[in-house]
């Protein structure tokens, strides 16, 4: 299975684009799984605005459907950065997200954003 390349640390693959959707995230640290909004999003990673923020490093797993589809999205990701400051909330850094479900995620975005 093909996955994304990842990038060094502070450097982003491809833009995020605006959007608000559900993500779903799955952490050791709950006691079940958690609904928070995702603010934006890229093949490489995605933006949770959330209050209940998780340390940079931390694994989880996000689920969420690929805007303007009914494709749905289950990846490990990595917490990158976490902020109080409004708006408050965690970059995540997607960690072996499979080429289909990233090639499906950017043209969508691509989409979205010739739309706008």
């Amino acid at each position: 299975m093909e996955t994304t390349p990842v990038t060094s640390r502070g450097q982003r693959a491809s833009a995020r684009s605006r959007v608000r959707l559900v993500a779903t995230v799955f952490c050791s640290h709950f006691y079940c799984p958690v609904e928070v909004e995702c603010t934006d999003v890229s093949p490489g990673g995605m933006f949770l605005a959330a209050d209940l923020l998780l340390d940079p490093g931390e694994r989880v797993t996000v689920s969420f459907t690929v805007p303007g589809t009914s494709h749905a999205i289950t990846a490990d990701a990595i917490v990158v950065r976490a902020t109080k400051r409004l708006p408050a909330g965690m970059g995540l850094r997607f960690d072996r997200l499979p080429s289909l479900d990233a090639g499906i995620l950017a043209a969508s975005l691509s989409k979205l954003t010739r739309a706008a």
